[in-house]
């Protein structure tokens, strides 16, 4: 049984008529003829067919312009947190075992030596702690469980805090070797603490810019689908 279309759209306006015949991607093809029918029983001309169609593209227009874009980044943020269609059963390659087995590690020793920094300032009775310092080292705990999960997860995101996260870190372990060598300390520390510690973040952060890297995290469907 068919649809009566006719019935429908009668009585409907000239400017949902249009929006009707314009936007046949939009509705069935039936809908498209009978509403073009309607629209030539009413004599309507293609000059007012013409400014129906720009009255309807500036009520778009307007529509697009008015709307709470901030619902936008929610949505792309929530959408991070759900998972990807068909990845419960994907392992992921060799190197982002060895890359999650590595952080890990990285996130639990950091993680103890918060608490255990906690605890000792509760156990203090005379420690006024800096308030600078506890502020970072929160943010920087955070922002560290954070990655971790997205990396677990297997999302863009987590590479990119991961690669910020190298950049910062090995910024900053440049600084402190500057600063070292300004102050003459000795050559075998110089290497041991700063030095190697300096090499490692731009191994990483290098590891992190290779192309298997980038095709992997990049190319996932959950960015494709937000930059579209």
């Amino acid at each position: 049984m068919e649809f009566d279309y006719y019935t429908l759209y009668k009585d409907w306006s000239t400017l949902d008529l249009v929006r009707v015949a314009r936007t046949p991607n939009d509705y069935a093809p039936d809908a498209v003829v009978v509403a073009k029918n309607i629209l030539k029983e009413r004599r309507v001309s293609l000059e007012e067919m013409d400014a129906a169609e720009w009255e309807l593209a500036q009520a778009e227009m307007a529509a697009a312009i008015g709307k709470l874009r901030i619902t936008d980044y929610i949505e792309r943020f929530a959408e991070e947190f759900r998972p990807e269609r068909g990845q419960a059963s994907e392992t992921g390659p060799w190197w982002l075992t060895v890359l999650l087995v590595f952080y890990g590690i990285y996130y639990t020793v950091n993680m103890y030596a918060f608490i255990r920094l906690l605890f000792l300032l509760h156990r203090c009775i005379d420690c006024v702690p800096d308030v600078r310092v506890m502020v970072w080292s929160v943010f920087f705990e955070v922002y560290v469980t954070v990655c971790f999960y997205f990396m677990l997860k297997q999302k863009w995101l987590g590479w990119a805090m991961l690669f910020l996260q190298t950049i910062v870190q090995g910024l900053g372990q440049l600084s402190r070797l500057f600063y070292a060598y300004e102050h003459h300390v000795s050559w075998s520390l110089l290497i041991s603490n700063y030095v190697l510690p300096l090499l490692l973040y731009g191994g990483l952060g290098f590891l992190l810019c290779r192309p298997a890297v980038l095709k992997f995290f990049l190319a996932r469907p959950g960015l494709k689908k937000a930059t579209d």
